[in-house]
């Protein structure tokens, strides 16, 4: 029995690996017409580690690891599909939302991996992300805080618009440039590469991005903080994540867009893969794209807009920043155990 609850503990971390949304692909960098394109060098050891790393987070890695070199797509595939929302989901939940919180560019840059493997963390992460959302009863909010990279109280600095000429839809993009506040998930962000700080307000036709290189800086406040959103993704939730359909974009009432200059946000951010080589992997940075905010909640007069609570916290009545974020953080603890 100790034997089969260990087997059912590995195949489990293994299935959570993809949380980032992050995935290598085994091709040359594809073109990207967006507003933001990062690169990061591939690890040349797994698992990454580094001086003073927590031995909680170590031990995790090293179990994430061995998932990976012992268990197939096809038995982690047959594990989910069967998995229910008990201890053990509770404990891997856990262990990898700890895991990203202590640096989710380590994860990122960990999770392109895949020699020496014979599943894949991406595969595996796709699989879990599908059945935590079924599983856990909670409409999808765990899955959220746990897939999301970085959450943070932001203020925006600067905006700047691109347009996409290979988008159907989506083609108006904007790079947000914030000032951290206060971080929720995540130790350490992307940096900011000079040239995107020094971007000019003011739409411009967009040609295909050169990858910019980033590293892991701490996220404490004061530091930069980028991402990439279009004006025409919807704010409709979606468990499908489609977000390209023009339903309810991101404008707000009066058609301005959606994040402003000058503005305090709380944002849920995830990592897009874009592509890869034999030295790299390139990625961008999105908003969640769920919840009634897309993952971009502005605070207006000091009270947080999610008017439809969307991690049932009582905020559709209204509540202060700090209270938000309390409750938010509460709720967190329940998944780390912290």
């Amino acid at each position: 029995m100790k034997n089969s609850k260990k087997t059912f503990r590995f195949i489990a971390i293994a299935a959570l690996v993809n949380m980032a949304g992050l995935c290598r692909a085994q091709s040359s960098g594809q073109p990207h017409y967006g507003a933001l394109e990062y690169s990061l060098p591939l690890l040349t050891i797994v698992p990454p580690s580094y001086s003073g790393e927590p031995a909680n987070i170590s031990a995790a890695y090293l179990l994430l690891d061995l998932a990976m070199r012992r268990y197939s797509w096809d038995t982690t595939d047959k594990f989910l599909g069967q998995m229910a929302w008990g201890d053990t989901a509770k404990y891997v939940t856990g262990m990898i939302y700890n895991v990203m919180h202590d640096n989710p560019i380590a994860f990122a840059q960990w999770e392109g991996w895949h020699q020496g493997y014979i599943n894949s963390p991406g595969h595996a992460m796709v699989s879990l992300l599908n059945r935590l959302w079924n599983a856990c009863p909670d409409t999808g909010r765990t899955e959220e805080l746990v897939r999301s990279a970085i959450i943070a109280d932001v203020m925006v600095v600067d905006t700047f618009g691109v347009f996409d000429p290979t988008a159907a839809l989506a083609r108006n993009d904007v790079l947000v440039t914030c000032q951290i506040l206060d971080s929720i998930k995540g130790k350490y962000v992307t940096s900011c590469p000079s040239i995107y700080k020094s971007h000019k307000k003011g739409a411009t036709p967009q040609s295909a991005d050169t990858p910019q290189p980033t590293f892991a800086v701490p996220a404490v406040p004061g530091s930069c903080l980028q991402f990439e959103y279009s004006l025409e993704w919807s704010r409709t939730p979606s468990p499908g994540g489609d977000v390209g359909r023009g339903l309810n974009p991101l404008y707000d009432s009066v058609n301005g867009t959606w994040i402003k200059p000058g503005t305090e946000y709380i944002v849920f951010l995830q990592f897009q893969g874009i592509g890869g080589d034999s030295a790299n992997f390139y990625f961008t940075t999105w908003p969640l794209l769920q919840g009634t905010c897309a993952g971009m909640y502005p605070v207006k007069s000091g009270i947080v807009y999610d008017p439809n609570d969307d991690f049932g916290i009582g905020a559709s009545s209204g509540l202060t920043v700090s209270v938000w974020k309390s409750r938010l953080r509460a709720r967190i603890s329940t998944l780390t155990g912290e």
